[in-house]
């Protein structure tokens, strides 16, 4: 009973996140829309590439990993196989094996009785920064040394700071050194518009929201806009329709065609069609029928006079 139970629990479906991969990166895109593809579901896989000098346990460059009830399987690592040192076993047989630096660790290999056991090599080599400099130029640093960074322009710190500094200790650096880019704020306010969700205070880079205009307002640019090092990319505009005036078509003495009855707004950039009143022609074309373009909520109407009685002699 215990191990069916067991059973079941495992299958849970369980989500996984954005996996975290030292000397390592998924493509760019799941980092830009994270929230659009994480969390992943069980059976969802995914391909990451190590950085130059790093490759996968199995000594390639890309990998691929699975989610499952546990987690990502097989745990994405990259590794770096820095020189290759002889070990003596307890049976006086010579094995090589490389030195591998694991998550920015360096350590020795030692094998006993077919068991691996790590050992830490007392030294933390300086690991890879994206988007920021070290002001430090050396390679190597010995355990409490501390290690200080700083973001290029546009980029932060985890803790929102241009600089920030780790310490080697033990087993590894206190934190990966790493720089993001700059949040963004409320996404701008939209004249004759609103937002499709109500906003947050913070949005990270590669976010995104979307307007949708009042009714009959015209929106003129991308509905949807994005959120970049720190900046938002251009709002869209919201532009007023034109309202059919009665007063002034009387003025004119035009009508509507019968096409647009009952219609009272009209888009920007529709046209509306008009003709004279009976026994009227167009003050300037002389024509009677007429197609006038809403323009940014204005209507140029047409003005029609009355024709000369014909005199028949």
């Amino acid at each position: 009973f215990y191990s069916r139970h067991w059973q079941v629990c495992a299958a849970k479906d369980t989500p996984c996140d954005l996996p975290q991969i030292e000397n390592g990166n998924l493509p760019q895109y799941y980092y830009s829309f994270k929230s659009y593809y994480f969390p992943m579901h069980k059976g969802k896989k995914l391909s990451y590439s190590c950085v130059v000098g790093y490759t996968t346990e199995s000594g390639t460059q890309d990998g691929r990993i699975t989610c499952t009830a546990k987690g990502w399987s097989p745990v994405p690592r990259c590794y770096s196989e820095l020189a290759l040192f002889i070990i003596a076993s307890s049976r006086d047989q010579y094995c090589y094996k490389p030195l591998l630096l694991l998550a920015g660790k360096k350590y020795i290999p030692f094998f006993l009785s077919n068991q691996a056991v790590f050992f830490p090599s007392g030294k933390c080599t300086k690991p890879v920064l994206e988007n920021g400099s070290f002001y430090s130029t050396e390679m190597d640093f010995k355990i409490h040394e501390k290690l200080q960074y700083k973001c290029n322009p546009g980029y932060l710190t985890p803790s929102g700071a241009a600089e920030d500094t780790v310490q080697c200790q033990p087993q590894g650096w206190s934190s990966q050194p790493s720089s993001a880019t700059e949040k963004c704020g409320s996404p701008p306010s939209v004249a004759n518009g609103a937002l499709t969700v109500p906003a947050l205070p913070q949005y990270e880079s590669g976010s995104s929201v979307q307007y949708i205009c009042s009714e009959y307002h015209f929106l003129q640019g991308s509905e949807r806009i994005y959120c970049s090092e720190g900046q938002w990319t251009s709002p869209p505009v919201c532009i007023e329709p034109c309202t059919l005036s009665k007063t002034e078509m009387e003025k004119n003495n035009v009508l509507l065609q019968a096409f647009y009855a009952d219609q009272v707004y009209f888009y920007h950039g529709d046209y509306v069609g008009f003709y004279c009143k009976q026994n009227h022609f167009g003050a300037e074309s002389g024509t009677t029928l007429f197609q006038v373009q809403c323009e940014r909520g204005q209507l140029a109407y047409p003005r029609c006079v009355e024709r000369e009685k014909q005199v028949w002699t």
